[in-house]
């Protein structure tokens, strides 16, 4: 609509118009002429929407591209010059820069009358076409402004109306003013290294392409010379782009940073050659790629353009157009009718609001790029602290490590044990593996000899093509006979009906000149008169016998050939009847192979996969047993390295206080020699003159104790000293968080029976797809491929949030199915001996939100000795637990209650709470439910309300990653998370179980604590692979929805 709109209203030879035209849409032009340069076909034009166009698409594209063009080339030939003959016009200069650049312009005009277009060339057109370079070098120098208002005298008349425009320019493209002198050396330059590339491509090129019989040595020698040149010249272009970006200038810079980025390409494939990393006939093959690759041009800016103008309101709609505002409407060849005043007034009314939408548009991008920058500086900051943090924690760890050398030697032991463990396993984790190999072996012989089978049945189709490509030829030959004998017999016909009409004539003209001859001569004799006319008579009659012999005949002939015809046409049938048969055997005889081949191969994939799921399903529980064994052994020793620590601290204090008793009492005996040292039972320790620092420095704190004398055993000293940091650790304790906390029933809690059941992987059933629903495709996940298109949204990165490492396989990803709703509260399993479930709610109390954790605790086992208490409780600033800690024998059919609450705090939104229990010499460390996933209220939303807020929010997205089968095991899982999703494409189910579609869940959401609200989706596809989108209105906490995002990505993986 824009371009024909432009064309109509440069074509009123208006020259402010003009002139405003050239300044603002002209270098928009030149830019979306240059699409596809290097392709020469008329139809370059059809993937200018998409890179995937349907038909409509390709149309639209290829009639916008060549009206393009030949606007530009109609207007060069008509405005050549400016009003005073002399200046050459930006139309023409535009031209002739896009011709320099090898730009195909089309060879008939469709948009414009090519009289019209000859008739109005001006004369100087063929004189400056000749000459281009020229041209363009002569429109680089500057001109002064005095010379240029003297030239054109509509310069003083139009000056004032431009100015009062006020329209905004673009930014400095090639031929659209004059420029600085510093500016033109530096573009010429440019363009200079540009043209010395393009000369540099087409030596190498034609180079790597004559390998031929040559010898690798003598090809490499070739190319050596090329390459080096290709080095230096990057080197210039270095250079030349640091000067192109301090002038300001991005167009060139860009066009040589483009220019730079293939020659480093270039120059890869020959240090590649060279290091025979790549093959002389692989560098060839490298070279005829890239020669017949297309650089693809940036249209991003232009396209919204394009987009905004095409759904404009004006009222200069194509075909629309209200015949009492054009009383001399004038239609054009596209058919469309025009109004020139009301053209130009809504075209300029268009081009400003172009204008300034750019402009609010630009500023809104500075606005969101200053506050990302701010937001990247705060993280820097927090992860510059972070790092101090971790570094003081290295240096505490470093100073631990010193400790733990004495005890060095008994973990070389209990490694020891460990390997001669663990070598029986290594044995049979080898035995399976060469098992494993064979049999992947033999597959591969198999599928090798069904890849022979298939080519040889695809040569058999394609001689029977080449068959019924004969038969018909045959055929169309028939055909072309039997309509030049029927046009013969035609021609025939006609022309005995002619001479048989011609003979009749010229009979009847006789009879009747003799009968006027008889008529009027009765003065002849009456022999002569009984003579004459009996005579000429049987004349008469014999040439009509003979006439009528021969057209007999020529019936004869006739009705001969017509049997011939269709003794012809008979065969024809017959031909035509023999070629559909063959043609329904061979389709019968191919779907008959290809249902054999296809049942052939998914039975074979089908036994491999149960004999691969068999074998890692067996080889997993060997090690997970083993792995097991490990930990239990490297839990007991450090249980063993815990006590003989505290041993060796009590021991080492006791030391200390015995020392600093007897020097105490040292120093009583020398002052008082005469004296009897007698101790009060209720004196204090020492009269205070002991000195506590040391103690405080140590780690302990001083407690008021008993005599010397009843210090006799260990036992009775380690209650009369307590350490510091088991001070630090304790908090003080009430009964309730806070005020209006509802606390947790101790109720009989539904554990999950057979956890086992969970972890057998249940293999998915794929629906067999007909051959004719993919065709030209032979499988569905190629079908699928060509058929998917790019998808919406910003991608986010998955940053992990979950402490995977500090819990064993199975826990985890029954910690997982646990956020899925699919195991009822339990999320922890150790066999028979323990299990623990954990029920979450969310208080809101003022503007504080507190996530409230009641965790209970059941054994099978007659009797459990239990501890459990938080681990990383330092991790939060307000984190309550109803005790400090459970240490306590868990009967059978008992079940305890441990009530945790955490205030929530925008900085440990991330945490983790880690529950450690320790039963039966174990050490277990339970992760408690994710603190983000708890704070999501979901509410069900209309299919018509999601397509809405699909269109107007933002989208961010997850890469496509695949699920793991284990934690969502069908589909109908993201029910099972909330009842609020719902499918938007229920009809799509068997053709996404048949692997050719995908589905889609979705609800609308609000993420408490945070405000947030908006739509989220999970798109399922084929081959368990998931996308995760989320879409927010008005929201720029992007640092929130990617934390949300990851910990979906985390569950399902």
């Amino acid at each position: 609509m824009a371009t024909r709109l432009g064309k109509e209203a440069v074509d009123q030879h208006n020259v402010e118009f003009n002139t405003m035209f050239t300044e603002i849409c002209l270098p928009y032009y030149e830019k979306i002429a240059e699409y596809k340069k290097d392709d020469l076909s008329d139809d370059r034009g059809k993937s200018y929407f998409s890179e995937t166009p349907d038909k409509n698409q390709s149309q639209y594209g290829n009639s916008f591209l060549r009206l393009i063009l030949e606007s530009i080339e109609a207007w060069a030939k008509i405005y050549t010059c400016k009003s005073d003959q002399v200046t050459i016009s930006p139309f023409f200069l535009a031209y002739a820069r896009l011709v320099v650049k090898r730009v195909k312009f089309p060879e008939v005009f469709k948009y414009y009358k090519q009289e019209e277009v000859d008739k109005n060339t001006s004369a100087t057109f063929k004189t400056h076409s000749k000459n281009i370079a020229q041209v363009l070098e002569e429109s680089k120098l500057p001109k002064p402004v005095q010379q240029i208002q003297q030239q054109d005298p509509q310069f003083r008349q139009n000056q004032q109306p431009i100015q009062t425009e006020k329209v905004q320019k673009p930014p400095y493209t090639p031929g659209s003013g004059p420029v600085s002198e510093i500016q033109r050396e530096i573009n010429q330059s440019a363009q200079l290294l540009i043209n010395q590339y393009s000369q540099l491509k087409a030596e190498l090129t034609e180079k790597a392409l004559s390998l031929g019989f040559k010898a690798t040595s003598q090809y490499i020698k070739d190319l050596k010379e090329v390459n080096q040149s290709l080095f230096l010249l990057k080197e210039k272009i270095d250079n030349k782009v640091e000067e192109l970006l301090s002038q300001d200038d991005e167009d060139s810079s860009l066009e040589l940073l483009n220019v730079q980025d293939e020659i480093k390409i270039l120059y890869q494939y020959y240090q590649k050659l060279q290091k025979e990393e790549l093959t002389p006939q692989q560098y060839k093959n490298k070279f005829e790629v890239y020669k017949q690759q297309a650089p693809r041009q940036q249209k991003g800016h232009l396209q919204s353009i394009y987009e905004e103008t095409e759904n404009s309101q004006s009222s200069m709609q194509f075909g629309k157009v209200d015949k009492k505002f054009a009383p001399n409407t004038n239609i054009d060849s596209l058919g469309l009718q025009y109004n020139p005043e009301q053209i130009m007034h809504d075209f300029q009314i268009q081009l400003s609001g172009i204008t300034e939408q750019h402009e609010r548009e630009k500023l809104r991008i500075q606005q969101e790029h200053q506050q990302e920058v701010s937001s990247l500086k705060k993280q820097i900051q927090e992860s510059n602290q972070i790092r101090n943090m971790l570094d003081n924690q290295v240096q505490e760890f470093k100073k631990k490590e010193n400790r733990y050398k004495e005890i060095e030697q008994q973990y070389i032991d209990s490694q020891k044990q460990k390997n001669n463990s663990s070598q029986s396993s290594s044995d049979d984790v080898k035995r399976i593996n060469t098992t494993l190999t064979d049999q992947i072996k033999a597959l591969k012989l198999q599928n090798e000899q069904m890849q022979s089978q298939k080519e040889k049945d695809r040569n058999d189709i394609d001689k029977m093509r080449i068959h019924i490509a004969e038969l018909k030829e045959e055929n169309e030959f028939y055909k072309d006979e039997i309509k030049n004998l029927k046009q013969q017999l035609n021609t025939e016909k006609n022309q005995g009906n002619q001479r048989l009409q011609q003979l009749e004539e010229s009979h009847k003209q006789e009879i009747r000149q003799l009968q006027e001859q008889m008529k009027f001569s009765p003065y002849l004799d009456n022999h002569n008169l009984d003579k004459t006319p009996s005579r000429e008579i049987s004349d008469l009659q014999k040439r009509l016998e003979n006439e009528k012999s021969r057209s007999a005949n020529l019936i004869q002939d006739v009705s001969h050939k017509s049997e011939q015809i269709k003794i012809l046409e008979q065969e024809l049938k017959a031909k035509q009847l023999e070629l559909e048969q063959s043609k329904a055997e061979q389709n019968v005889q191919n779907t008959a192979l290809n249902i054999q081949i296809q049942q052939k191969h998914q039975a074979e994939i089908q036994n491999y996969k149960q004999q691969y799921l068999s074998l890692e399903t067996s080889k997993k529980i060997e090690e997970n047993s083993y792995k097991e064994k490990l930990n239990l052994l490297e839990q007991k020793l450090k249980i063993q390295f815990s006590e003989n620590e505290n041993l060796r601290n009590e021991t080492q204090f006791l030391k200390n206080k015995v020392q600093e008793l007897n020097q105490h009492l040292q120093f009583e005996k020398t002052q008082q020699k005469t004296e009897q040292i007698q101790i009060e039972p209720q004196q204090p320790l020492l009269n205070n003159k002991l000195d506590l620092s040391k103690i405080k420095e140590s780690g302990f704190e001083y407690v008021q104790v008993q005599s010397p004398q009843s210090i006799s055993s260990k036992q009775n000293y380690s209650q009369v000293v307590n350490t510091a940091n088991q001070n630090k650790l304790e908090r003080p304790q009430s009964n309730v968080p806070y005020s209006g906390y509802l606390n947790f029933q101790n109720l009989q809690i539904e554990f999950v029976d057979n956890v086992k059941n969970l972890f057998i992987r249940t293999q998915q059933i794929k629906v067999p797809v007909q051959n004719e629903m993919i065709y030209p495709y032979l499988t569905a996940e190629e079908y699928y491929q060509k058929k998917i298109r790019p998808h919406k949204g910003i991608v986010l990165q998955c940053k992990r949030t979950i402490p995977s490492m500090i819990i064993n396989q199975q826990n985890l990803q029954l910690y997982k199915m646990y956020h899925l709703n699919r195991v009822n509260n339990t999320i922890f399993v150790d066999n028979s001996e323990l299990k623990i479930a954990v029920i979450k709610q969310i208080q809101k109390v003022g503007s504080q939100f507190y996530i409230n954790y009641g965790i209970y605790f059941k054994t099978d086992v007659q009797s459990l000795n239990l501890k459990a208490y938080m681990k990383n409780l330092m991790n939060f600033e307000t984190l309550w637990t109803s005790q400090q800690e459970i240490q306590q024998n868990l009967q059978r059919k008992q079940q305890l209650l441990l009530e945790v609450s955490i205030k929530l705090q925008q900085s440990e939104i991330s945490e983790v709470p880690i529950l450690e229990v320790n039963y039966n010499n174990k050490i277990q460390q339970v992760l408690l439910p994710l603190q983000i996933l708890s704070l999501i209220q979901y509410r069900k939303i209309s299919k018509i309300g999601y397509q809405r807020k699909w269109k107007t929010a933002k989208i961010y997205r997850s890469e496509v990653f695949e699920y793991n089968t284990l934690i969502l095991s069908n589909h109908l899982d993201i029910t099972r998370l909330n009842e609020c999703f719902s499918i938007t494409n229920p009809e799509k189910l068997d053709s996404y179980a048949q692997g050719l579609d995908e589905i889609k869940y979705f609800a609308q959401f609000q993420l408490q604590f945070y405000n947030l609200e908006g739509i989220i989706k999970f798109e399922l596809m084929p081959n368990q692979k998931m996308i995760i989108f989320v879409g927010l209105e008005n929201s720029k906490q992007s640092a929130q929805i990617q934390r949300l995002i990851s910990v979906f990505q985390e569950i399902f993986t």
